[in-house]
């Protein structure tokens, strides 16, 4: 591989009382960067933005990051760094840090993970360095790895990773002006009391131990800081205005991110997550300053994507990384049973969420129909998908959620509702798929003489837990219904 493209996230650092030893990463924004080899042992920069950031590489945090591994691997190539940047420099949501640990973990790709996750670390920092003047991993980190980060200590590096509590979303308000870290860093003090040091310690174990117990309220109560708040707070127009209206809409708590001026909130659920990005913005409106506002959604697993369908902001749930096939698989793969094949590929994405063997019986119930790889030219296969019960490919998909939701379902007595608008395919699919399970009801919306004879059949023949209906509209007609019933809070209770 000679060129990746890669979208490192922001972060919040400190989060309140962790002064630079506690971070996490945001969902979004982010900066892309494409990587790629080029012959020389050097590096190259391009900037797809209107920063007018550095270009000399010893100048560019990512391009500091680039050289310092060029030179302490001895490679004999370099690397072309073209950077789009969707994080404003100076917001205090890591922009500097997304650069510099983007393009380190590009560069690893392409060289094979040569480097381990201290190394990582350790070049992201080099970049870091650049901007801010000091080694601190409280950004890079969690835009390395994800998730909440505390950095235990510096020398040597000792970073634990903390889980993050299931419904805690975050809310981040990015004001349109520049505060540099070194100059935040600059009215900082240099001795503190003995009061406030304990205070602050006391804080930072509650926040931890809140996150480790998912415990909403020990985080609202530690959500405190007295030592940097307190002098930075001044540099961020109407700063206790904002952490005001956020705690009255139910914020569990909010502060500085990073050095400035964005302020985050964290709060439990998405509703209040919402209502304190709509507070944040009553506050800023009058002040005519630009700004951005942004609310984080939570992660969830396999199962509750799968369950859920439509993520709360209605859009749809895709994986967090697309999980690599190993090598041995890509070699082996001829000899290998097509259901072993599938578990290997498909196993990394269901996670834990169903056992090895209830996925490979899955799989097998899935796939009980041929799919035969016919060679058309030398360099061209055409994989045939189309041998399933309603000779459409969407069959594969169709049959393995259908058994993926009666797994989760279980002996429980929950029982789902499957909405479907079809213009033939995807409505015989389903219908089939799901036919004849005790767990869940399918209805299925297909416009009026607009689907194949056939497919009529398909879809108003079988009866039992699958009910078909004839829409007097078109195909977008019957998809608004089915749009409609998804955002209407009642139905879906």
């Amino acid at each position: 591989m000679d060129v990746i493209k890669v979208f490192c996230p922001g972060s919040v650092a400190n989060i309140s009382c962790g002064f630079d030893v506690l971070g996490l990463a945001l969902e979004r924004p982010g900066d892309f960067m494409t990587i790629q080899k080029i012959d020389e042992p050097t590096v190259r920069m391009v900037h797809l933005d209107h920063y007018n950031l550095p270009l000399e590489p010893e100048k560019n945090v990512a391009g500091k990051a680039a050289l310092e591994i060029i030179s302490d691997l001895n490679l004999k190539h370099g690397f072309e760094i073209i950077i789009e940047k969707k994080i404003h420099p100076g917001s205090g949501i890591g922009s500097s840090s997304a650069s510099a640990s983007g393009v380190v973990f590009a560069i690893n790709e392409l060289l094979d993970k040569a480097l381990d996750e201290d190394k990582l670390l350790h070049y992201a920092m080099v970049g870091e360095y650049v901007a801010s003047g000091s080694y601190h991993a409280d950004n890079v980190a969690p835009a390395l790895l994800g998730g909440i980060l505390l950095i235990r200590g510096y020398k040597p590096l000792d970073y634990v990773q903390i889980p993050v509590p299931k419904n805690l979303y975050l809310t981040v308000i990015t004001p349109q002006i520049e505060i540099r870290t070194y100059d935040a860093r600059r009215v900082l003090k240099r001795r503190v009391e003995l009061k406030d040091a304990i205070t602050q310690c006391g804080n930072l174990a509650g926040l931890v131990a809140g996150f480790y117990r998912s415990d909403y309220g020990l985080i609202s109560r530690s959500l405190t800081d007295v030592l940097i708040e307190p002098q930075r707070a001044a540099l961020i127009p109407s700063f206790y205005e904002l952490k005001k209206t956020a705690i009255e809409v139910g914020a569990l708590g909010a502060g500085i991110s990073g050095s400035g001026p964005s302020v985050f909130a964290m709060s439990e659920g998405e509703t209040v997550a919402s209502a304190v990005a709509q507070a944040f913005k009553e506050v800023y409106e009058p002040l005519n300053i630009p700004y951005g506002t942004v609310v984080n959604k939570e992660r969830v697993s396999f199962k509750e994507a799968t369950l859920r369908s439509l993520a709360p902001d209605r859009g749809l749930y895709f994986p967090e990384a697309i999980p690599v096939v190993d090598k041995e698989v890509l070699h082996g793969y001829k000899s290998m049973e097509k259901e072993a094949l599938c578990l290997k590929v498909i196993k990394p994405f269901v996670g834990d969420d169903i056992g090895e063997e209830k996925l490979r019986d899955i799989i097998s119930e899935t796939l009980n129909f041929p799919t035969p790889l016919n060679q058309i030219t030398p360099d061209v296969y055409c994989l045939e998908l189309f041998h399933g019960p309603t000779l459409a490919f969407k069959d594969v998909g169709a049959r393995f959620m259908s058994r993926c939701i009666d797994h989760f379902v279980g002996d429980s007595e929950q029982r789902k509702t499957i909405l479907v608008a079809t213009s033939g395919d995807t409505g015989g699919a389903v219908a089939n798929g799901f036919f004849g399970s005790s767990k869940v009801k399918v209805i299925i919306l297909y416009p009026k003489a607009k689907v194949s004879p056939l497919q009529e059949k398909q879809l108003t023949t079988l009866g039992g837990n699958v009910t078909a209906m004839e829409i007097d509209g078109s195909f977008d007609d019957c998809q608004n219904l089915v749009k409609s019933a998804f955002v209407d809070t009642e139905i879906n209770e």
